[in-house]
């Protein structure tokens, strides 16, 4: 049974009065997650603040009718963990199937890769391995955070184009190596790849500032990184989008 956002035990007493401040700068998604400690809250896009209290409130009344708006509010929303997602699978876990068969977006966000420990490798694969085998998603949004060196940005820097991440795939996949340059390889892709039953893909990048091309790790990341939202999104569109 799921209560309303003032009553859910992860939210503070502040929770209501939070939501529109918060809402003033995260416009993008109605859930956002925390670390400290693991946990979610509900975010209400102000366009659908008439579902504040109905929604939530006929959760209640008897199973039948718990199923049928279950639907209509998991499948309104998108579902945004940001880097956060060490929350997902502990929040998908925690619905029943109907609510969790009915969400049909969800948005999350790839660390950058020199900065990235064992423990982000193991949670983005726990995730994407859940998305593959618990969940349909129709819509997804993947962020990727990217590095623009200095003063001079990303010029002189050779983007990344569609074949190419085709043929370092290829090639990681039938020889094992070519996954990447200096170490810094696409396995966190691949795992991405087993989500399946996509319809719509949306991928941008997270731009910040970082060093210089000093050595292969950061001048592989760097040229990815102006290729996200140029070969390596068409790359992914091509791969994960049914019907392309």
């Amino acid at each position: 049974m799921y209560a309303p956002v003032s009553q859910l035990p992860h939210a503070s007493k502040s929770t209501k009065a939070s939501q529109e401040t918060v809402l003033t700068h995260l416009p993008t998604g109605p859930f956002l997650t925390t670390t400290t400690p693991t946990t979610y809250r509900i975010l209400l896009s102000p366009h659908t603040s008439h579902l504040r209290h109905t929604i939530p409130s006929l959760l209640s009344l008897n199973h039948q009718i718990h199923a049928e708006a279950a639907k209509v509010l998991y499948a309104t929303y998108t579902f945004n963990f940001h880097t956060c997602i060490e929350a997902a699978v502990p929040f998908f876990s925690d619905l029943t199937p109907i609510a969790r068969t009915s969400i049909r977006a969800i948005n999350i966000t790839k660390k950058g890769l020199p900065y990235t420990k064992e423990f982000d490798r193991a949670e983005w694969a726990s995730l994407c391995a859940y998305l593959a085998c618990e969940m349909r998603v129709a819509r997804l949004g993947l962020s990727v955070v990217a590095g623009r060196p200095g003063k001079s940005g990303w010029e002189g820097v050779k983007e990344i184009g569609k074949l190419d991440f085709e043929v370092m795939r290829r090639m990681k996949r039938e020889w094992g190596t070519g996954g990447g340059v200096g170490g810094v390889d696409l396995e966190w892709v691949e795992q991405l790849f087993g989500v399946r039953g996509v319809k719509e893909i949306g991928v941008r990048a997270l731009v910040e500032h970082c060093p210089g091309p000093a050595s292969e790790i950061m001048a592989f990341w760097i040229a990815l990184s102006k290729s996200i939202e140029g070969g390596f999104r068409d790359w992914v569109k091509n791969v994960m989008v049914e019907g392309v």
